[in-house]
């Protein structure tokens, strides 16, 4: 195949799987840019909330482990097919039912469904397009994770919050059905493996166990447990922090959200350049990040002017953002030779996002009894901790 086309080729791949992702990553950030409404509205407590979301979470973890090896094996037309279908009756129920279990199954629906892209979205990149391409396409994933959270404030400034799930689980319905199609056309037009191909391709090795044998691969999921804490923990308290702390209103709160969120969405392009400014050393590249995260948020516990505090978040939460964009858009592409992209994706993700649950819950208790400055002292020492995290490679490297 000539570059020409193996340029056309992966500009379709990447960008039917940039869109399809970016459609989740918008509809599973509704819940945190509603909360100040909901919670001036008194429908839930902040507890209940923060329960919501950690059930979310949870399902999600544990739904990578599973989705992870399946997408390994079962064609991404069906994985997308029932992610949004599944997430858009969630959706759709979750705002019009007073039935607490009813809540919880939604979101343990939306969150189970929702864990079903990722890996198989990569697969079908990394092992269909060229190297260079498949770590440009899944920088854009990367951006999908900030720029999503935008999108998410416009329609909650446009709808009230019961409105937002609505629409939202209507175009849920709708993806579901175009990527489905537009994928089966590009198993017959031969642009992915179909995937009875795709099946011959997976060694009998469990591939889940197998994941854990690859070259420092626990010390990258470490790094993700902690990235993915601010990307979903901390980032699901923006809009609260600004109201509660910072005293904005909560229009004001959820338009600040979606300006931070645009802000952080060009962090992963930021990456790639201190990639390679940086020798292409991802581990120095996230080594620097963590500890420029740190100074910010060691700053924002002094500085009280409410503009320059907002200013070093977003750079704090940029920052953590160039080490989350290393670790997806930089070291999973590299694994598309080992066969277990997916499998491997699910691990990671499900690790992050187990962390980033109980992160959630921790964050919710010690509001009520360290405060908010509190939190920030707690947001200082978890990038601590990443940082510490990255000498462990220096260990690694040394055993033979």
């Amino acid at each position: 195949m000539t570059q020409k086309n193996e340029t056309q080729k992966a500009i379709s791949i990447g960008g039917v799987c940039i869109i399809t992702y970016f459609m989740s990553y918008y509809m599973r950030n509704i819940l945190g840019v509603v909360t100040p409404g909901i919670i001036s509205e008194g429908v839930f407590s902040k507890e209940y909330i923060a329960g919501l979301s950690s059930i979310y979470m949870i399902f999600y973890s544990c739904g990578q482990l599973v989705n992870g090896m399946t997408g390994d094996r079962i064609a991404v037309k069906f994985m997308v097919l029932i992610a949004y279908l599944s997430s858009g009756t969630a959706m759709l129920v979750f705002p019009y039912t007073t039935i607490h279990i009813v809540h919880f199954i939604c979101f343990a629906s939306m969150g189970y469904g929702f864990s079903m892209l990722r890996g198989p979205l990569v697969k079908a990149i990394s092992e269909n397009t060229l190297p260079a391409y498949a770590r440009v396409c899944c920088t854009f994933f990367s951006f999908s994770c900030h720029f999503g959270p935008l999108v998410t404030g416009i329609f909650a400034l446009i709808f009230k919050w019961r409105m937002v799930y609505t629409v939202s689980a209507i175009i849920a319905y709708v993806t579901a059905v175009s990527g489905f199609v537009i994928f089966s056309c590009f198993e017959r037009i031969g642009f992915i493996n179909s995937s009875e191909k795709a099946e011959k391709t997976i060694t009998d090795k469990p591939s889940i166990f197998g994941v854990f044998f690859i070259k420092n691969f626990i010390i990258y999921m470490m790094i993700g447990m902690i990235a993915e804490i601010s990307a979903s923990s901390i980032a699901f308290w923006i809009p609260t922090y600004v109201n509660e702390y910072l005293r904005f209103s909560p229009e004001a709160s959820g338009v600040i959200f979606s300006v931070i969120s645009l802000l952080k969405s060009i962090a992963p392009f930021i990456c790639l350049i201190l990639f390679k400014l940086l020798g292409k050393n991802d581990v120095k590249l996230i080594r620097i990040m963590f500890i420029v995260s740190g100074v910010m948020y060691a700053a924002m516990f002094f500085v009280t002017n409410v503009w320059m505090n907002i200013a070093l978040f977003v750079v704090a939460l940029a920052a953590v953002a160039c080490a989350s964009a290393a670790l997806w858009s930089i070291y999973v592409p590299s694994l598309a030779k080992s066969g277990k992209v997916s499998s491997a994706n699910g691990v990671l993700d499900c690790s992050a996002y187990f962390a980033a649950a109980l992160a959630n819950i921790v964050f919710a208790k010690a509001m009520s009894v360290a405060g908010w400055r509190g939190i920030i002292i707690i947001w200082f020492v978890i990038m601590m901790i990443g940082l510490a995290i990255t000498f462990c490679f220096r260990f690694s490297d040394r055993i033979k």
